[in-house]
């Protein structure tokens, strides 16, 4: 299937030129931050983004897709030339993590893919916001949980892992047909909160990919869900519908578990929602098998009684969530993109205390 054709919807047509959202949100004001230098590091995390993507806009527009690998390939044997360590060290680092004994298992290459990755990542993003796009060879395992789940009339809802660029899930599932509602913060693509990150920076990250979703449906800045849920139930009530859902990120109500030498925290809208509507809850994960080529992987069910209380089904799915994405990490450590994130203890990775969960 050519990106820019989104597939039919139910629900109305939506085009490339933007996914509707559940509703509009107001202006986010930024939350005083108690170390200033904290708020002008993500600010200015932001302005490098944006420049990043202006600078390639360009050089999109003009460079052939076939030259897409031999490009990205060239920048990281440069940025490995000109940063010699950087790979031993990061390999190092993540044998400690994964507690694996020196020698057991050389993890370089996994430390390039890790990089290489990210520079693709940033590429097809530039690549996106032109209407030639970005084109890479995708194969999809378990589209059969996928189907059964669909067939059962409760919807699905994909739970997805913190691997890769955010588009390649949504690209692999985009080429197989699946009509895909995505779940999103107003501020996805940003690290501030300022009014330029939320104007700017953030409907560039939404567009590049709206390729390939039939509806975007948007968290408001206050961080208020009861709307945006029945929304998403609203579209599982229809059967066909599949609602993706980032998997390690903080929401209003969070539960947190044991992950590698440290904790994690998971917002627990994916699982809550499946035990509303009774949806398969399917993890989802894309693995980097070369420049351009990747592997989207779509796990069995998550398998906890439906007859629990709410909080403790939540609790069981996100110990099972977590412990199938530390396995995953485990496989294939260079697809994971979060290990930034954790070594720095910062977002989804600091210590907290599960709270908001009430029984029902």
């Amino acid at each position: 299937m050519k990106p820019g054709k989104t597939p039919a919807s139910p629900w109305g047509a939506r085009g490339r030129a933007g996914c509707r959202s559940a509703y509009k949100s107001p202006r986010l004001a930024s939350s005083p931050m108690a170390n200033p230098l904290v708020k002008y590091a993500d600010e200015l995390k932001d302005l490098l983004r944006g420049m990043g993507l202006l600078a390639g806009y360009v050089p999109a527009a003009l460079i052939p897709a076939r030259l897409d690998a031999p490009s990205i390939n060239a920048l990281a044997w440069l940025l490995f030339r000109l940063r010699p360590g950087k790979v031993s060290a990061f390999s190092e680092r993540m044998a400690r993590t994964l507690g694996e004994r020196p020698g057991e298992r050389d993890l370089s290459k996994e430390a390039k893919n890790h990089y290489q990755m990210v520079l693709e990542g940033s590429w097809a993003r530039v690549r996106n916001l032109h209407e030639r796009g970005w084109k890479p060879k995708t194969s999809v395992e378990g589209l059969d949980w996928l189907e059964a789940g669909r067939a059962a009339g409760a919807g699905t809802i994909l739970w997805r892992m913190p691997f890769g660029s955010t588009l390649t899930v949504k690209a692999g599932l985009y080429g197989r047909g699946v009509p895909i509602v995505h779940l999103s913060q107003r501020y996805h693509g940003a690290s501030s909160r300022v009014w330029t990150s939320i104007r700017v920076l953030c409907p560039l990250f939404r567009r590049a990919e709206d390729w390939y979703l039939v509806e975007r449906v948007i968290i408001p800045g206050d961080g208020s869900t009861a709307k945006v849920m029945r929304t998403l139930l609203d579209r599982l009530k229809n059967g066909n519908a599949v609602v993706s859902i980032m998997g390690n990120t903080l929401g209003t109500q969070n539960t947190w578990t044991r992950f590698f030498d440290g904790w994690a925290g998971f917002a627990i809208g994916s699982p809550a929602l499946a035990w509303k509507a009774g949806s398969a809850l399917l993890p989802v994960f894309s693995v980097r098998e070369g420049t351009g080529r990747h592997r989207v992987v779509i796990q069995e069910p998550i398998a906890v009684d439906r007859t629990l209380p709410r909080k403790a089904f939540v609790k069981k799915a996100t110990e099972e969530f977590s412990e199938r994405l530390q396995d995953a990490i485990r496989q294939y450590p260079g697809s994971w993109k979060d290990w930034g994130r954790f070594w720095s203890r910062a977002g989804a990775y600091e210590m907290q205390t599960d709270a908001g969960l009430e029984e029902d």
